[in-house]
């Protein structure tokens, strides 16, 4: 735990920094277009949101008032990227599922610092946090594996696709079969695996470290996965040897509130048997979506229970399924049947957008843009045909929803938004990108046609 007040600043300011980023955008993506149940309904709401939250993060920042801090954070962050999963377009994926994990460890480690001044249970803790990553990054491989990255379809469609890689425009000349995508899809693929069974053991885990802050380095350069990268990388702080550095605090001095070892032996092994349930269900989801394996009867209850205390994520990231396609979005009128704006086209002018829309720029380059039309449109294509007629409810609801943030209300009335679903395509010499279908939402009505011809 030597660098873990460094790690706690450093997460810290990733969080302070997006935070004013998305301050401007917030009802987007958290207000009640989007998130039907979300409290935030008024500017008054969400401004003064953002102020306690940054607040909070001072204080952490700080070491002042830390368990009460981390706890507030704990329950924002619970909030904004878990709350109401079922009925809002988004929680942001990975990006979401990492702040939500990140921030329920810096409370438990800021607990455990109060009750237990040996700091044995705060040790404990860092042990259960490096097999969750484990669990992860061992997850991310085998997904990738099974989804065919040793087989041509794997980290390329990413580097390519302008939802997500930085850099697409260069990349999309490279040919299809080039050695630069074959050597990316072989080390995503061993050095997750390798990441996840280093941090199993304490003796390795420091590899294992250095490795997943070098991989998540190389994420950050070339694909848009906003603070992700980031707040991995600074997990990393908790496994690599001692760094002598840390930023001013205030408050050396931490609370005390003692418990008997008893007590603290409970902790430990509800601990325990928490990471044996999330292994248990991780390898489970892992069986049925790699291997069609049915979930057995007797553990679905217990699967849904443990899921709503603790969401479960997927980690099949820049996987083949989510990254073949992008969407391009235009505006149209009703009434003139014409092409009023273009939204989005996939950043055809290699980021010269910038200067014709900046608000539009700086809304579709951002990492959340992408995980709505992600969730809108993914599920489509992975539903099995007795669950397609639910799907199909879903996306409507969830597309209706979408189309209101496009627009003001003068427009309601004769506004179409046109979503065309455009196909990542390997040539001999390079890729292309193909339309598929059309998706014509009428955002008054919210009715939705589809032309696939």
């Amino acid at each position: 735990m030597d660098n873990y007040l460094l790690f706690k600043q450093a997460v810290c300011l990733i969080w302070f920094f997006e935070t004013l980023v998305l301050w401007p955008r917030f009802d987007i993506y958290f207000g009640p277009q989007v998130f039907p149940k979300s409290l935030f309904t008024t500017p008054f709401r969400i401004h003064a949101f953002h102020l306690l939250l940054l607040t909070t993060l001072i204080f952490l920042f700080l070491n002042c008032y830390s368990l009460a801090a981390s706890f507030i954070l704990f329950l924002c962050m619970r909030y904004l990227f878990v709350s109401g999963a079922n009925s809002r377009i988004a929680t942001f994926g990975a990006v979401g599922h990492i702040c939500f994990v990140t921030a329920a460890y810096l409370f438990f480690f800021e607990a455990a610092f109060v009750l237990d001044p040996s700091h044995t249970l705060a040790l404990f803790i860092q042990t259960v946090l490096a097999i969750e990553i484990g669990i992860i990054m061992l997850s991310s491989g085998v997904h990738k594996y099974f989804s065919g990255y040793l087989h041509e379809s794997g980290f390329e469609y990413a580097l390519v696709n302008p939802s997500w890689g930085k850099f697409f425009f260069f990349f999309k000349k490279l040919k299809p079969s080039s050695w630069f995508f074959k050597v990316n899809n072989y080390a995503a693929v061993s050095s997750e695996l390798l990441i996840g069974l280093f941090f199993f053991l304490p003796q390795t885990r420091i590899f294992g470290a250095y490795l997943l802050l070098i991989t998540f380095l190389y994420v950050f350069l070339t694909v848009r996965v906003n603070i992700l990268p980031l707040l991995m990388m600074s997990l990393t702080l908790l496994y690599i040897k001692p760094i002598a550095f840390h930023f001013p605090i205030l408050n050396e001095a931490v609370p005390q509130f003692v418990i008997p070892e008893a007590a603290i032996q409970l902790i430990k092994a509800i601990f325990i048997l928490y990471l044996a349930l999330y292994i248990l269900i991780t390898l489970v989801r892992m069986l049925q979506m790699n291997g069609k394996v049915a979930i057995p009867t007797f553990l679905i209850k217990p699967m849904r229970f443990f899921i709503r205390a603790r969401p479960c994520f997927e980690w099949s990231v820049f996987t083949f399924k989510f990254t073949h396609f992008f969407i391009k979005i235009t505006k149209v009128s009703k009434r003139t049947k014409t092409i009023t704006a273009t939204l989005f086209d996939g950043f055809s002018k290699n980021y010269r957008e910038l200067f014709d829309d900046p608000r539009l720029f700086f809304r579709f380059i951002h990492h959340h843009e992408a995980s709505f039309l992600l969730n809108i449109f993914a599920p489509l294509s992975l539903a099995r045909n007795e669950e397609m007629e639910w799907y199909l409810k879903l996306f409507i609801q969830k597309i209706g929803m979408y189309v209101k943030s496009f627009v003001s209300e003068s427009e309601l009335e004769d506004t179409v938004i046109v979503f065309t679903l455009m196909h990542i395509k390997k040539g001999e010499d390079a890729f292309f990108y193909s339309p598929v279908m059309n998706f014509f939402v009428d955002v008054k009505s919210g009715e939705v046609l589809v032309d696939d011809s």
